[in-house]
């Protein structure tokens, strides 16, 4: 019998907008790859605001964070009460600037004195307005080695260009 670790996070793939999330008020967006039809949605997060969703942890078990991002700016991961700033674990993400998709995991554990309601909060760092942290695939698993649902980056897709003629006559 195979058991499949229950993931966390609501929408963790933004393919929903931002159902499940909420955002600081300002410039972060759930937008799409397209061309003809939408391929990939994702966060982009412009400098120093965030997203976060709350999440039910439990007190004394270890969780896996998995992710996928691309950047032109760094940002902090951190499990945080909920309306507050009481930060409780974080971590900095770096992804190397560019177009291409990073898988990035990182497990915790939840304390005894952590106080609920307890949120992941995702926040781009300060910078240039014409500068984002792009986040994808956000998983929350339940243990230290749990299958990562967020592994691979988003599936590579094939661009259709539509060629169309139009005349136009006058009389």
């Amino acid at each position: 019998m195979n058991i499949v670790a229950q993931d966390l996070i609501g929408n963790g793939n933004f393919e929903d907008g931002n159902f499940g999330w909420n955002f600081t008020s300002g410039g972060s967006s759930v937008v799409g790859e397209e061309e003809v039809i939408i391929r990939n949605k994702y966060c982009k997060i412009y400098q120093t605001e965030a997203i976060y969703q709350p999440v039910p942890l439990s007190s004394g078990k270890t969780y896996t964070l998995s992710f996928n991002t691309r950047s032109s700016l760094g940002g902090t991961l951190s499990v945080m009460k909920q309306n507050t700033n009481d930060t409780y674990w974080s971590i900095k993400i770096y992804p190397a600037p560019g177009t291409e998709w990073q898988s990035e995991t990182h497990p915790f554990r939840v304390e005894t004195n952590w106080e609920g309601p307890l949120v992941i909060h995702f926040r781009a760092a300060p910078g240039s307005p014409d500068r984002f942290l792009e986040i994808d695939n956000v998983s929350l698993l339940e243990g230290t080695n749990p299958r990562s649902i967020a592994a691979a980056p988003p599936a590579t897709t094939t661009t259709t260009t539509i060629t169309t003629t139009v005349t136009i006559t006058t009389t």
